[in-house]
């Protein structure tokens, strides 16, 4: 009977390793979202309103970001707005917005499967020389050591990549 006991602590204790610590989620892990004002307003047109609402984002991207960071705001007025696209917002500083988010209401028309809204630059950035992480972090550790830290400042933006072995998929218990 000791050995099954034994056995079963052990599974409890590896049962659930994900970090379960999400305060660093969200929008500037966690700080309030700002409110940033609207250079756009739109209505919706009763038809597909894919093109007029890809335009107000294109023009609000074009504009140049302000003191505080933002280019500003797309208000979208009460309605329905019917899109059979994809939006694309591939630029920072720029926020999609309702009036209402009760009576406000973005549709994805048709019947094939996307995202409704695609946020990010068209192709991926070019990376700096790969650096190699030289100690274990644990999931959800706010710091990495790495084997050399050359060219790097405090502010970088930096990709983490992690390889999904058998090993780690496993110790995740998300072979099953």
């Amino acid at each position: 009977m000791l050995p099954f006991a034994a056995a079963l602590q052990a599974q409890t204790v590896l049962r659930n390793p994900t970090p379960i610590d999400f305060s660093y989620a969200g929008y500037g892990a966690g700080e309030p979202i700002p409110f940033v004002p609207a250079v756009l307003r739109v209505a919706p047109s009763g038809g597909d309103d894919t093109g007029l609402l890809q335009r107000a984002l294109d023009r609000i991207s074009s504009m140049p970001p302000k003191s505080h960071g933002f280019r500003g705001a797309l208000l979208l007025a009460e309605g329905r707005y019917h899109v059979q696209g994809q939006l694309h917002l591939r630029v920072s500083g720029v926020v999609l917005r309702g009036t209402d988010p009760q009576k406000t209401v973005i549709v994805a028309e048709g019947i094939d499967r996307r995202s409704l809204i695609e946020v990010g630059a068209s192709k991926d950035p070019a990376l700096d020389k790969a650096r190699n992480v030289t100690e274990d972090a644990p999931a959800g550790a706010m710091t990495l050591t790495l084997d050399n830290v050359e060219g790097l400042a405090t502010g970088d933006h930096a990709v983490v990549r992690r390889p999904s072995t058998e090993e780690w998929i496993s110790a995740m218990s998300m072979s099953g």
